[in-house]
C-alpha cells in the first residue's frame, strides 16, 4: 500500500472512530466556558448588588451597619460584607468566585471560627445561570438577600403580605404591629352587659 492510500484509509479509520467522541468534548468544552462566562456575569451582577444594597440600607437605618468592599480584578473578584448591627457585635462573610470549578467559595464568621460553604453553580432549562444552596436556587439579587438575612441572623423576609382580616365588631386594638396587645370587649348585649378582657 502506498503512503497516500495508507493515510487516506487510517484518516478516514480515525475519523469514523473518534470523531463522535471529538464532537461531544468540543461541547463539553464550550458548555463550561460558557459556564464560567455566565457565573463571571452572575458575581458582577452579585457584588454590585451588594454594594448598591449597602448604600439603601445603611441610608434607611440612619447608622452605617453594612460595609460591602469588593476586591480583585474580572475573573478573580471576590467581596467582603460586614454587618455591625450594634458596636459589640460584628459579623463578617467574604464571597469568591472560584472559576476553574465553576462554584462559589462563602465564608461566614472570622478568624478560627470561618466556616467555608461551597455554592455550585447550575443552569436551568430556561438558561442563564443560579447559585444552588441545598436544592434551592438562586439569583444573585436573591443569594444576596440571604447573605445579609443570615449576617444579621434575620429569617426570610415574606414576599406577599396577606390582607389584614377587619377587625370584629365591639373589639379596639390599641397598640402597634410590633408584639402582643390585649382586646377590649366592649360592653353590650351580646356578653350581658359586661366588659372584660382577652388575651
Amino acid at each position: 500500500m502506498e503512503a497516500t492510500d495508507w493515510l487516506d484509509e487510517v484518516v478516514q479509520q480515525t475519523k469514523g472512530k473518534y470523531q463522535a467522541q471529538r464532537a461531544l468534548e468540543e461541547e463539553l468544552i464550550q458548555e463550561e466556558a460558557l459556564k464560567r462566562k455566565l457565573g463571571t456575569q452572575y458575581c458582577r451582577e452579585l457584588f454590585t448588588w451588594l454594594e448598591t444594597i449597602e448604600v439603601k440600607f445603611n441610608h434607611r437605618f440612619g447608622a452605617q451597619v453594612l460595609t460591602a468592599s469588593v476586591v480583585g480584578s474580572e475573573g478573580d473578584r471576590s467581596v467582603q460584607v460586614l454587618a455591625r448591627p450594634i458596636r459589640a457585635d460584628e459579623r463578617i462573610a467574604e464571597l469568591r468566585y472560584e472559576e476553574d470549578i465553576n462554584c462559589l467559595a462563602l465564608s461566614m464568621g472570622s478568624g478560627a471560627t470561618a466556616a467555608t460553604q461551597i455554592i455550585k453553580m447550575v443552569r436551568p432549562a430556561d438558561g442563564g445561570i443560579l447559585a444552588e444552596i441545598d436544592a434551592e436556587r438562586y439569583t444573585p439579587e436573591q443569594l444576596g438577600q440571604k447573605i445579609i438575612n443570615d449576617l444579621l441572623g434575620i429569617g426570610p423576609m415574606r414576599l406577599v403580605s396577606q390582607p389584614r382580616s377587619p377587625e370584629p365588631p365591639g373589639f379596639h386594638v390599641p397598640c402597634d404591629d410590633i408584639g402582643m396587645c390585649d382586646r377590649t370587649v366592649v360592653a353590650g348585649g351580646n356578653n350581658g352587659g359586661c366588659a372584660g378582657a382577652v388575651a
